[in-house]
């Protein structure tokens, strides 16, 4: 899925402003200027359209849990997690961990956007892609769980 996409979705659900974005950024060391980002929201058919690539969407949504949780101090002998490609799945527990919501309330979500998600389907989305009951979180559903989560949080927008 576009990343340009998840991060005006995601700003258009919290009715953040540009001010509000950029200090998410800051939340993981990385300034970005007002001029960047609004580059960065601009539809993808407008000349100046900049594309978000894998790794600033990663910093966005790590910013994001910072902001909504609060930052969090690696425990003494606490290795760092092997780094991992940005996929949906990926994306889907960022939002998850943000919004500290767990399995019946991301159901609830996605019910918001008139979709029907079982548990099982839910916690297979959430395991290792080596596991036998790994599921794939495709675009359909990322987008119906970003539509969702806009109305759960805005449910008068």
């Amino acid at each position: 899925m576009d990343n340009n996409y998840i991060l005006r979705k995601i700003r258009y659900a919290l009715d953040y402003n540009d001010f509000q974005m950029m200090d998410i950024f800051k939340n993981v060391g990385k300034e970005i200027g007002r001029a960047g980002l609004c580059n960065m929201l601009r539809r993808d058919d407008d000349e100046q359209y900049v594309y978000c690539n894998h790794a600033t969407l990663e910093m966005f949504l790590d910013g994001l849990i910072i902001e909504k949780r609060g930052k969090q101090e690696p425990k003494p002998g606490q290795k760092k997690p092997a780094p991992q490609t940005l996929d949906n799945n990926m994306v889907l527990r960022k939002l998850k961990i943000a919004f500290t919501l767990n399995d019946v309330d991301m159901i609830k979500v996605f019910k918001a956007a008139n979709f029907t998600m079982t548990k099982p389907q839910l916690s297979g989305m959430f395991r290792r892609k080596d596991h036998r009951n790994y599921d794939p979180c495709t675009d359909h559903y990322l987008r119906t769980f970003i539509k969702g989560l806009t109305n759960y949080l805005r449910p008068n927008a």
